[in-house]
């Protein structure tokens, strides 16, 4: 994998510290994918189910509001 070799130095600085928000985590996940994936080619897929109301981060959630979209994929991040 391309990503490997910046594995370590990636984990030490996207650690959430106490100051830290979920949006500061996003962000970091961001940047730093970013950062490895730019000047490669690359191809992204997304699987669109069950999309519910609240991040299904949350240990609990609502039934989903539309049911399996399918799938989205794209060369653009």
């Amino acid at each position: 994998m391309i990503g490997l070799k910046y594995q370590d130095k990636l984990q030490k600085r996207a650690r959430m510290g106490a100051g830290d928000t979920s949006e500061r985590l996003n962000y970091k996940i961001a940047e730093y994918t970013w950062s490895i994936l730019k000047d490669k080619p690359h191809f992204h897929v997304s699987f669109i189910m069950n999309v519910s109301p609240e991040c299904d981060c949350w240990n609990h959630n609502d039934a989903p509001i539309i049911p399996d979209m399918g799938m989205a994929a794209s060369f653009d991040p």
